[in-house]
């Protein structure tokens, strides 16, 4: 998806979305983070210093068609990610907090076409 305002990534293991994770231990990473705060269950968005980000812990069944409702409290498979376009400083500082998440994880950081 290409959009002038957003910039749309993905963190997953692979393709076919065969590595699943405790939905627990991605959110309790996730509020490690001083850049994100939890806005539910399954969503967390960026603190008011940081840019513009939303990111959905999914168990989505494919990587091209799943929905926000694609949510399970025990497995996390997908994470999807929605930021701004903005000044290149700003998508460094995405990219390094996206970076410590793909870490922690071990998956892979893809950004949409």
């Amino acid at each position: 998806m290409w959009s002038d305002q957003y910039h749309y990534f993905n963190i997953y293991y692979d393709e076919e979305l065969s590595v699943k994770v405790k939905t627990s231990e991605v959110r309790e990473f996730l509020l490690s983070l001083k850049e994100l705060k939890q806005k539910s269950d399954f969503t967390f968005i960026n603190q008011t210093d940081f840019p513009f980000t939303e990111i959905i812990l999914l168990n989505a069944k494919s990587l091209n068609s799943w929905s926000t409702k694609d949510v399970n409290k025990n497995e996390t498979n997908l994470l999807s990610i929605v930021c701004e376009k903005g000044k290149q400083e700003s998508l460094e500082k995405l990219k390094t907090t996206f970076s410590k998440i793909r870490k922690f994880l071990n998956w892979q950081f893809i950004e949409e076409d």
